[in-house]
């Protein structure tokens, strides 16, 4: 009651100014109601109306309307972690996935989603609006990257094994993916079998990733490490660099 009687004696207040000012009939009509032509010329109402209106249209615009791209359907986006905004932005551009990078930001600002998109592998379908992208971003609805870490002397049949678990690659295709002559030619590999070349430490890989995305980055490890630290000691103990391996 007192905050009610509070409320009271300052609208009391207010009027008995206004009343002084001789404007009191600015803000009520004859039946009590508040006026907005103390406020505002009709001009004045359809200029702010009309933008209003403006605005609204621009926002359903950017969140609602649909982005259709040329090609096949579904598109992927791989979106790694830490990945930025404009590296995104640019990157769905460039696939024709939206129309505009600087829309598909302000969304994205909008919304609120600049620090909640997951990394994965997202599979893009035609005509998703920017929320809806951005939905989708935010869901993870995708194949999840994951950190993956394989310790030092680890078998295949533990590595296959792992990546199984991981729901990353299945254990058949990476086995048969080893001795496969197109692969190896591919990677000019002269031997029989990438069985000893794959390197062993952290690797990023995503879920449901075809066994070439798991052994040819695997393979190049390999190489890196074996340039760095291994050629200078097979070259020394006189052994090539199957022998070092095996």
């Amino acid at each position: 009651m007192r905050i009610y009687e509070r409320i009271l004696d300052e609208s009391r207040a207010i009027q008995k100014e206004e009343a002084t000012k001789g404007n009191l009939y600015n803000l009520f009509s004859g039946r009590g109601k508040f006026s907005f032509k103390s406020l505002l010329s009709k001009k004045e109402f359809l200029i702010i109306l009309s933008f209003f209106i403006l605005v609204l249209s621009i926002f359903s615009y950017i969140f609602f309307s649909p982005n259709y791209f040329i090609g096949t359907a579904p598109k992927i986006i791989k979106i790694s972690k830490g990945e930025s905004l404009d590296f995104l932005a640019q990157k769905l551009y460039s696939k024709g996935i939206i129309s505009s990078k600087g829309n598909f930001k302000l969304a994205a600002y909008i919304y609120g989603s600049t620090k909640r998109i997951k990394a994965a592998r997202y599979y893009v379908p035609n005509g998703l609006s920017y929320l809806s992208l951005l939905d989708l971003f935010v869901s993870g609805k995708g194949d999840a990257l994951k950190n993956i870490s394989f310790y030092d002397g680890i078998s295949i049949k533990g590595l296959c094994a792992k990546l199984k678990s991981e729901n990353i690659a299945k254990t058949d295709s990476i086995l048969s993916l080893l001795d496969d002559k197109n692969f190896l030619s591919k990677l000019n590999f002269r031997h029989a079998s990438l069985e000893g070349y794959l390197f062993p430490q952290e690797y990023d890989f995503y879920e449901n990733s075809s066994a070439e995305e798991i052994v040819e980055p695997m393979y190049l490890a390999f190489q890196k490490f074996f340039v760095d630290s291994l050629q200078k000691q097979a070259k020394r103990n006189g052994l090539t660099e199957h022998e070092v391996v095996t």
